[in-house]
């Protein structure tokens, strides 16, 4: 083999020792741990009615729906919550701002798709209003997904 052959071979063996060490980082951190909330509270209101909502319990997220949001979706033509979960989304709570009867509840949406060594990862905070209604936390907003 001359001198230009192991350089190619060198620069091969090198990536491929790189992809193989991505992947045991990748697999060994695994899927990101998830907090469960207490139903009771702003968050846990988010978090179940996204976990119904991605499931496609359309029932159970209009319950957790303000009285003023389920009369908007009930008035809807489509009568469907269009809310799915794709592989590569998390959704983050970052800070919970509570007010008497009132919260906002400020998320971090992060999408990751791609396949290979190509990926796009994009990411974007939102607000969500909740308000208090019978001791209940309820999304005040008629088509919230993330």
């Amino acid at each position: 083999m001359n001198g230009p052959d192991r350089t190619i071979l060198a620069i091969g063996s090198a990536v491929v020792a790189i992809v193989i060490a991505a992947v045991i980082v990748v697999l060994a951190l695994g899927e990101p741990s998830v907090a469960d909330y207490a139903p009771d509270t702003p968050e846990g209101t988010i978090q179940r009615y996204l976990r119904a909502a991605y499931a496609g319990d359309d029932e159970v997220a209009t319950g957790l729906l303000s009285e003023r949001a389920r009369n908007e979706v009930k008035d809807d033509p489509f009568g469907r919550l269009f809310c799915q979960q794709s592989e590569g989304h998390l959704v983050r709570i970052d800070d919970v701002d509570t007010r008497d009867d009132r919260a906002t509840v400020r998320l971090t949406v992060e999408d990751v798709s791609g396949s290979g060594l190509d990926f796009d990862r994009y990411e974007w905070d939102r607000s969500v209003l909740l308000v208090l209604e019978n001791g209940e936390w309820k999304i005040d907003e008629p088509y919230f997904c993330a």
